[in-house]
């Protein structure tokens, strides 16, 4: 009879197991579609927009305003377009030889926070500027967002956020 239980038990865990992992899949699959929605009508209107063109990387970013960060090439001129996500409408353009390199902006980030974590590095847009976003975690454990101009490379804004205890 005590095997029963056991047989019960186990398949009460695995259900519950598994019904965990089809909910996780799920809460992926929503977030990541809400984090990617609107890159294909944004790409769709540069085309219309600024001809033969080829998209070569695509970033989502939300500051006072939602905007898609696209990169492009067209024969052998390299550009970064700052799209409206609401309106469809190209707020900034930027040739990449203009833009500050990652590595340039990291080495720089670095040099001031020598005991952070870096956590990640994107392109960003906030109020009318091409910036460069890059998360870390302080010394003091702490999550932080860095922001520098994509164009010159020096620092715009720095946040570091209570950590909950």
């Amino acid at each position: 009879m005590r095997a029963n239980y056991l047989w019960w038990a186990a398949g009460i865990l695995s259900g519950v197991l598994l019904l965990g992992l089809i909910l996780y899949v799920i809460s992926y699959q929503v977030l990541d579609d809400r984090r990617t929605e609107g890159i294909q009508e944004s790409i769709d209107f540069l085309e219309e927009e600024a001809g033969d063109i080829q998209i070569t990387d695509s970033f989502s970013f939300t500051g006072n305003i939602p905007v898609h960060i696209l990169y492009t090439s067209s024969g052998e001129e390299e550009k970064v377009y700052y799209i409206n996500k609401n309106e469809k409408a190209i707020v900034d353009t930027m040739d990449t030889e203009n833009q500050v390199s990652e590595e340039t902006v990291t080495e720089s980030w670095r040099a001031n926070c020598g005991s952070c974590t870096f956590s990640g590095i994107q392109p960003a847009y906030k109020n009318e500027q091409p910036l460069w976003e890059i998360t870390f975690t302080d010394g003091e454990g702490r999550y932080g967002l860095s922001y520098y101009h994509a164009e010159t490379g020096e620092q715009y804004q720095r946040f570091a956020f209570k950590k909950n205890e």
